[in-house]
């Protein structure tokens, strides 16, 4: 355990952190406390992880249109305190104004579901409260799909890729360039893969959580 340095976030999402656990090819593990006072460790993976290489300028203009990547993956585990009333956030990337991405529950669907900036494809599984339940949102690059599984099992797909962007945040999201849709309970178990994994590979990952 270490003290926090000039370049460490003071906090991640809702939770504040305290001092360095621990540093890797993947990124940096903090001990934070919750907002209910609990102690977590909170990973933060690289940017450079989920990061496209420049897309060209036209790409920009058009709206909605990027180059075909590899993908990526990204998982967490969640146990919400009640059912939101609103939007709630497990993990996002934060853009220039908004979220890269969204693993989050809905308000208009009352579920949970992984988005871009325009499609996304809605789980079917009803969240519960008091129940960790593994989330898990796949960008398919060359095959341009979404998808998001619940506790193991793909429950919803659309046809869209998304743009990676800056830091990995953990419990809200950012809207109309600030922080929104914090996460009401607790996320563990938050893991990034540079790569869109397989319907196998995620029900063994839900195994291991």
């Amino acid at each position: 355990m270490a003290a926090l340095e000039s370049d460490d976030p003071g906090s991640v999402g809702a939770y504040q952190l305290i001092s360095r656990l621990g540093a890797g090819e993947m990124g940096r593990v903090y001990l934070g406390r919750s907002p209910g006072g609990r102690l977590v460790a909170v990973k933060v993976v690289h940017s450079e992880l989920l990061r496209r290489p420049e897309q060209p300028d036209r790409h920009h203009r058009a709206g909605g249109r990027h180059e075909q990547g590899r993908g990526f993956t990204v998982s967490a585990c969640v146990r919400l305190s009640v059912t939101p009333g609103s939007f709630a956030t497990a993990v996002s990337q934060d853009g220039e104004d908004h979220s890269c991405f969204y693993l989050q529950h809905s308000t208009d669907e009352r579920q949970w579901f992984f988005a871009g900036a325009t499609q996304r494809p809605v789980a079917r599984t009803a969240p519960v409260a008091g129940v960790w339940t593994h989330l898990v949102g796949v960008c398919d690059g060359p095959g341009r799909r979404l998808r998001v599984y619940v506790d193991g099992v793909q429950e919803g797909t659309v046809a869209d890729t998304i743009e990676a962007g800056g830091s990995l945040v953990i419990a809200r999201a950012k809207y109309n360039g600030g922080p929104a849709d914090f996460l009401p309970g607790a996320v563990k178990n938050v893991r990034i893969y540079d790569r869109a994994l397989t319907s196998a590979q995620i029900e063994t990952l839900k195994l291991a959580s």
